[in-house]
């Protein structure tokens, strides 16, 4: 692991949206997405909004992923948010405390980290990126099982971003975005194909982070602590935000 971190550490642009930046944007759209699903169902422009978030997060957890000390923490953090999540995300969803037919979108992201950390092992091992497609279809197949929030499409568009990622690592800059234009044409295609003509408008949010993206975690002035912080409040705010939302909806009456 150590090696591919010093792989990616220097890839610093000078200008555009830091990590905490593109978080920022995700969870506003996300807040506005789940007030429409909640409180406002038939202002469809709220969900549409709301499309914008989860491309972002996928995007930071691959970025995650490959500059990260300790792939296990990460994890356990996507798990234990995962459970903390479950209670207050069915509370907004589905009325009631627990609905094991439906589970919240940190299960898909730490699956999607799982897919990453397995292929990535198996290629150290062999050589061979080709396993990631078996653990790819495993995961989805697991995403489907566990009827997780975008599901096996979450997995698959996870996928697309890391291997996308991976090959773009010490690339020169003319392959890069030669990379990038084609990790977006086939994302273009998998949001074709989707059952929700709504959710092509995420499709926004890969050109905001495929070409907007300054390669920093968070702007020159936060570090450290500060950094440590900001980082669990992201988490911290799906839960919370979503047991408002509950308590608006149908603790009231």
């Amino acid at each position: 692991m150590e090696q591919r971190i010093q792989q990616t550490k220097g890839e610093e642009y000078s200008f555009g949206l830091s990590t905490t930046g593109l978080k920022l944007i995700a969870i506003i759209s996300m807040l506005i997405d789940h007030m429409g699903y909640v409180l406002f169902p038939n202002l469809i422009f709220m969900r549409a909004i709301g499309r914008l978030a989860f491309p972002i997060f996928c995007f930071t957890l691959v970025e995650g992923f490959f500059h990260t000390r300790s792939v296990p923490k990460y994890m356990l953090r996507l798990i234990l948010f995962a459970l903390v999540s479950e209670i207050p995300f069915d509370l907004a969803f589905r009325g009631k405390m627990y609905d094991p037919e439906y589970n919240n979108v940190f299960f898909t992201l730490a699956i999607g980290l799982g897919v990453m950390w397995v292929t990535f092992a198996a290629y150290q091992k062999t050589s061979s990126r080709w396993y990631g497609v078996l653990f790819a279809l495993g995961g989805m197949l697991l995403a489907e099982y566990m009827n997780t929030d975008y599901s096996s499409f979450g997995v698959a568009v996870i996928f697309i971003l890391f291997l996308g990622r991976w090959a773009s690592i010490g690339a020169e800059q003319k392959k890069t975005i030669g990379i990038k234009i084609g990790m977006f044409l086939m994302l273009c295609l998998l949001f074709y194909y989707h059952s929700w003509p709504v959710e092509r408008v995420a499709l926004l949010s890969f050109l905001l982070t495929f070409f907007f993206y300054s390669g920093k975690k968070t702007g020159i002035l936060l570090a450290g602590k500060a950094e440590k912080v900001i980082q669990y409040a992201f988490y911290l705010f799906y839960p919370v935000h979503l047991l408002i939302l509950a308590w608006i909806a149908y603790g009231r009456g």
